[in-house]
C-alpha cells in the first residue's frame, strides 16, 4: 500500500491519495468472502483493538511518504481522518443487509463527506 501511495501522481491532493491507498480494498475476491472475516474482526473486542491498533501504526508510515512528497501541517490530521472514514465505511458495509454495495462504495460515500482544505 505504501509503494502504491509512492507511486500517486505528482501534485495529487492529499485527500485524492488517501483515498486511493485504499484502492487494495476493490479485490477482485467476492465480497461475501470478505463478510465474515470483517464481521469477526469488529465483533470481537480484541480482535478489534488489535486492528485499530495497527491502523494507528500504519497511519504514522502514511504521514511520513506523504511528507515526502508535499509538507503540510494538516497531513496527520489529514491521514486520521482517511482512515475513520475506512472505520466507518466497514462497519456500514457490515451493517448492509442485503450486502450489494461493495465495500470501496461505503468508503467513497464516507470520504466524500469530509472536504479538507490543502
Amino acid at each position: 500500500m505504501l509503494d502504491a501511495l509512492r507511486d500517486r501522481p505528482p501534485g495529487e491532493p492529499v485527500w485524492t491519495s488517501l483515498r486511493r491507498l485504499f484502492d487494495i480494498l476493490d479485490s477482485p475476491q467476492p465480497q461475501a468472502a470478505l463478510r465474515p472475516v470483517h464481521r469477526m474482526v469488529f465483533d470481537s473486542p480484541s480482535l478489534l483493538a488489535t486492528y485499530l491498533q495497527r491502523l494507528q501504526l500504519f497511519q504514522h508510515d502514511v504521514v511520513a511518504v506523504l511528507r515526502a512528497r508535499a509538507d503540510h501541517p494538516a497531513l496527520p490530521a489529514w491521514t486520521a481522518a482517511a482512515f475513520g472514514c475506512l472505520i466507518a465505511a466497514q462497519q456500514a458495509w457490515l451493517a448492509d443487509a442485503d450486502g450489494e454495495e461493495p465495500l470501496t462504495t461505503h468508503l467513497d460515500r464516507a470520504m466524500g463527506t469530509l472536504h479538507p482544505v490543502e
